[in-house]
Protein backbone atom coordinates (compact mmCIF):
# COMPACT_ATOMS: atom_id res chain seq x y z
CA UNK A 1 0.00 0.00 0.00
CA UNK A 2 2.45 2.33 0.79
CA UNK A 3 4.68 1.90 -2.40
CA UNK A 4 1.10 2.83 -3.93
CA UNK A 5 0.84 5.51 -2.26
CA UNK A 6 4.72 6.82 -3.40
CA UNK A 7 4.01 5.91 -6.71
CA UNK A 8 0.94 7.86 -7.02
CA UNK A 9 2.86 11.23 -5.16
CA UNK A 10 5.70 10.64 -6.99
CA UNK A 11 3.50 10.83 -10.66
CA UNK A 12 1.68 13.54 -9.14
CA UNK A 13 4.60 15.40 -8.32
CA UNK A 14 6.32 14.61 -12.08
CA UNK A 15 3.25 15.99 -13.33
CA UNK A 16 3.43 19.46 -11.62
CA UNK A 17 6.93 19.49 -12.76
CA UNK A 18 5.80 19.35 -16.08
CA UNK A 19 3.14 21.59 -15.68
CA UNK A 20 5.54 24.38 -14.43
CA UNK A 21 8.12 23.74 -17.46
CA UNK A 22 5.12 24.08 -20.09
CA UNK A 23 5.23 27.59 -21.57
CA UNK A 24 2.22 29.49 -21.00
CA UNK A 25 -0.43 31.02 -23.96
CA UNK A 26 1.74 32.56 -26.13
CA UNK A 27 0.58 35.14 -28.12
CA UNK A 28 1.22 35.52 -31.60
CA UNK A 29 4.32 37.69 -32.90
CA UNK A 30 3.67 41.36 -33.63
CA UNK A 31 3.73 41.51 -37.70
CA UNK A 32 6.52 43.54 -39.28
CA UNK A 33 5.40 46.89 -40.15
CA UNK A 34 8.13 47.14 -42.54
CA UNK A 35 7.14 44.49 -44.95
CA UNK A 36 3.39 45.80 -45.02
CA UNK A 37 5.33 49.25 -45.86
CA UNK A 38 7.13 48.59 -49.05
CA UNK A 39 4.51 45.70 -50.34
CA UNK A 40 2.04 47.87 -49.96
CA UNK A 41 4.18 51.13 -51.36
CA UNK A 42 5.29 49.33 -54.17
CA UNK A 43 2.20 47.95 -55.22
CA UNK A 44 0.56 51.73 -55.29
CA UNK A 45 3.43 52.54 -56.99
CA UNK A 46 3.15 49.61 -60.01
CA UNK A 47 -0.59 50.38 -59.66
CA UNK A 48 0.16 54.26 -60.54
CA UNK A 49 2.30 53.40 -63.23
CA UNK A 50 0.34 50.98 -65.29
CA UNK A 51 -2.49 53.75 -64.98
CA UNK A 52 -0.16 55.93 -66.37
CA UNK A 53 0.81 53.92 -68.97
CA UNK A 54 -3.04 53.10 -70.13
CA UNK A 55 -3.83 56.63 -70.47
CA UNK A 56 -1.10 57.38 -72.40
CA UNK A 57 -1.76 53.89 -74.68
CA UNK A 58 -5.44 55.36 -74.76
CA UNK A 59 -4.47 58.45 -76.27
CA UNK A 60 -2.67 56.59 -79.24
CA UNK A 61 -4.95 56.20 -82.38
CA UNK A 62 -5.65 52.55 -82.27
CA UNK A 63 -4.87 52.09 -78.84
CA UNK A 64 -7.32 50.24 -76.55
CA UNK A 65 -7.22 48.28 -73.40
CA UNK A 66 -6.50 44.54 -73.41
CA UNK A 67 -7.81 43.77 -70.06
CA UNK A 68 -11.32 42.97 -69.88
CA UNK A 69 -11.81 43.50 -66.69
CA UNK A 70 -9.78 46.93 -66.59
CA UNK A 71 -11.99 48.03 -70.24
CA UNK A 72 -15.19 49.02 -68.25
CA UNK A 73 -12.84 51.66 -65.89
CA UNK A 74 -11.28 53.23 -68.82
CA UNK A 75 -14.25 54.91 -70.58
CA UNK A 76 -14.31 57.10 -67.05
CA UNK A 77 -13.45 60.84 -67.31
CA UNK A 78 -9.46 60.38 -66.68
CA UNK A 79 -9.37 61.62 -62.91
CA UNK A 80 -12.61 59.29 -62.32
CA UNK A 81 -10.10 56.30 -64.13
CA UNK A 82 -6.94 57.42 -61.41
CA UNK A 83 -8.60 57.58 -58.62
CA UNK A 84 -10.98 54.39 -59.11
CA UNK A 85 -7.72 52.26 -59.53
CA UNK A 86 -6.53 53.88 -56.14
CA UNK A 87 -9.96 53.46 -54.97
CA UNK A 88 -9.71 49.25 -55.68
CA UNK A 89 -5.81 48.76 -54.43
CA UNK A 90 -5.88 51.18 -51.39
CA UNK A 91 -9.19 48.53 -50.62
CA UNK A 92 -7.22 45.68 -51.40
CA UNK A 93 -4.16 46.72 -48.97
CA UNK A 94 -6.49 47.19 -46.66
CA UNK A 95 -8.06 43.85 -46.88
CA UNK A 96 -4.46 42.31 -46.69
CA UNK A 97 -3.38 44.39 -43.63
CA UNK A 98 -6.78 43.16 -42.05
CA UNK A 99 -5.30 39.92 -42.74
CA UNK A 100 -2.04 40.23 -41.38
CA UNK A 101 -2.82 41.15 -37.90
CA UNK A 102 -6.18 38.45 -37.63
CA UNK A 103 -5.95 36.33 -34.88
CA UNK A 104 -6.36 33.08 -37.64
CA UNK A 105 -3.32 31.67 -38.23
CA UNK A 106 -3.72 30.66 -42.14
CA UNK A 107 -4.73 34.62 -42.79
CA UNK A 108 -1.81 35.49 -41.09
CA UNK A 109 0.91 33.83 -43.04
CA UNK A 110 -0.88 34.39 -46.25
CA UNK A 111 -1.48 37.94 -45.57
CA UNK A 112 1.24 38.70 -48.66
CA UNK A 113 -0.37 36.81 -51.42
CA UNK A 114 -3.22 39.38 -52.49
CA UNK A 115 -0.61 42.45 -52.89
CA UNK A 116 2.18 40.17 -54.52
CA UNK A 117 -0.51 39.03 -56.81
CA UNK A 118 -1.64 42.57 -57.72
CA UNK A 119 1.92 44.09 -57.88
CA UNK A 120 3.00 41.02 -60.31
CA UNK A 121 -0.66 42.38 -62.62
CA UNK A 122 0.33 45.92 -62.74
CA UNK A 123 3.78 45.09 -63.25
CA UNK A 124 2.25 43.05 -66.55
CA UNK A 125 0.07 45.90 -67.75
CA UNK A 126 2.48 48.44 -67.09
CA UNK A 127 4.89 46.13 -68.91
CA UNK A 128 2.42 46.02 -71.90
CA UNK A 129 1.52 49.23 -71.87
CA UNK A 130 5.57 50.37 -72.22
CA UNK A 131 5.50 47.62 -75.11
CA UNK A 132 2.65 49.35 -77.09
CA UNK A 133 3.97 52.80 -76.88
CA UNK A 134 7.53 51.41 -78.30
CA UNK A 135 5.59 49.69 -80.68
CA UNK A 136 3.81 52.57 -82.30
CA UNK A 137 6.87 54.16 -82.72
Amino acid sequence: MLKAKLLVLALFLVGVANAQGLPEHTQPKKPSKKAEIILFSADTLLAIGDVSTTIIVLKQPGGYERNPLARPFTNLPRPAYVASSLAMITSLNYISHRMHHSQNKFLRKTWWVLPVAAAIGNAYGMSMGIHALRSQR
